[in-house]
């Protein structure tokens, strides 16, 4: 299968404060996926880094093996 969603490396900060560390993630064109975290645990941010709404600082993110930038 080709994956739908890949962050590699993904790193986010706001301010001072690292949110998002060497994040790696993909799943593939058909998977179903369940994100699951306490409050604040970042989950959000991950699916607007993920629709183009907050950019990463660092790494790189593929929607369709596309790389958004």
């Amino acid at each position: 299968m080709n994956k739908a969603i890949e962050f590699k490396n993904i790193k986010k900060a706001y301010g001072s404060q690292m949110i998002l560390e060497n994040f790696d993630f993909s799943m593939e064109k058909g998977e179903f996926v369940t994100i699951i975290g306490s409050s604040g645990s970042e989950k959000t941010t991950v699916l607007k880094m993920a629709n183009g709404f907050v950019k990463a600082d660092a790494g790189d993110i593929f929607i369709n093996g596309e790389i958004r930038i």
